[in-house]
C-alpha cells in the first residue's frame, strides 16, 4: 500500500494546477495503482467527489460521474491505457472534463426537478386546507427524506411522535409516500419520486 500512501500525499499537497486537472490526474493515478482486488472503479469515482468537496469546488456530494462513464467504459479504459503508454495526459484530462461538465449539467437538472417536486407537494397540502406546521414543513422538505421513519421526522422537526406520525400519514394518503416494510413497528416510508429523481441523476 506504499503507492496509496504516496497517492494520498500527492492529492493532499498543494499543486499549481486547476482543481479539475488535479482531480483528473489523481483519478488516473488511483486507477493505475489498482490497490484493491475489487471495487477500484467505484472507490475511484467516489474519491473524485470527495476530492472536489475537499478542494471546496463542491459543497455537497451532488456530482456522480458513473452514469456518464459506465456507458463509455471502453473509451474510459482506453484513455487510461493510452495515458500510461504515451505519457500524454491531455486526451485523458479532456475526456474527464467532458464527464464532469455533462454530469454537472445533469445535477443542476436533477436539483431543479427536486425543487419543483418539493413545491408541488407543499402547494398541494396547502390547497387541501392543511395547516399543520409539521406537515407543511415535512412537505416542503420532502426531497431531504427519500426514506424516512416517524422517529427521524419527530427528531428533525422537533415535534411529538403523534404529530410526526400524522404528518407522514397525510403524505401517504396523498400518494407521496408509501410504507415499504409491511410491519406495524420499525416502519420505513419511501418517497418514490425523490428516489427515482436521485437514481436517474
Amino acid at each position: 500500500m506504499d503507492g496509496v500512501s504516496e497517492w494520498e500525499k500527492w492529492i493532499n499537497a498543494e499543486q499549481e494546477m486547476p482543481v479539475l486537472v488535479k482531480t483528473a490526474l489523481s483519478h488516473y493515478q488511483f486507477e493505475t495503482l489498482h490497490p484493491f482486488s475489487d471495487g477500484n472503479g467505484r472507490i475511484g469515482r467516489l474519491a473524485i467527489t470527495l476530492q472536489m468537496i475537499e478542494e471546496r469546488v463542491l459543497e455537497h456530494p451532488v456530482l456522480n460521474l458513473s452514469p456518464w462513464l459506465e456507458p463509455r467504459r471502453e473509451d474510459y479504459i482506453d484513455h487510461l491505457l493510452d495515458t500510461s503508454k504515451t505519457g500524454n495526459f491531455d486526451p485523458w484530462v479532456n475526456f474527464f472534463a467532458r464527464a464532469v461538465r455533462a454530469q454537472a449539467n445533469a445535477a443542476v437538472t436533477t436539483v431543479d426537478k427536486l425543487i419543483a417536486f418539493s413545491n408541488e407537494v407543499a402547494n398541494k397540502m396547502k390547497a387541501a386546507g392543511e395547516r399543520s406546521p409539521a406537515l407543511l414543513n415535512l412537505a416542503a422538505n420532502i426531497i431531504g427524506y427519500p426514506v424516512m421513519t416517524v422517529t427521524r421526522v419527530q427528531h428533525d422537526l422537533a415535534v411529538s411522535y403523534p404529530t410526526a406520525n400524522s404528518a407522514i400519514a397525510k403524505l401517504v394518503g396523498a400518494g407521496y409516500l408509501r410504507e415499504i416494510t409491511g410491519r406495524t413497528y420499525g416502519r420505513l416510508f419511501l418517497c418514490d419520486r425523490v428516489y427515482d429523481l436521485l437514481a436517474d441523476g
